[in-house]
């Protein structure tokens, strides 16, 4: 099944509970093979793996500034 979208590193298909190699058709289009006789829900998602280590990052970040803004309030106290 080809999509209609522009193909990116970091698509990732799911149809029930397989995953599916995603590849591209002229590097253009995220191209899946479906598989004879499967049914399900095909679901195509796109995580790329810089959106991965900026979200933990920004988590990592989150949870600095809150233990700093705990400990300054303790300080004070």
């Amino acid at each position: 099944m080809t999509f209609s979208r522009p193909y990116f590193r970091g698509y990732e298909a799911r149809l029930g509970n397989q995953k599916l190699a995603v590849t591209s058709y002229r590097g253009l289009f995220p191209v899946v093979e479906l598989p004879a006789g499967l049914h399900g829900r095909l679901t195509l998602s796109y995580r790329p793996y810089w959106l991965k280590c900026g979200s933990a990052a920004a988590v990592a970040c989150a949870l600095v500034l809150m233990l700093g803004s705990l400990a300054a309030i303790f300080q004070r106290k």
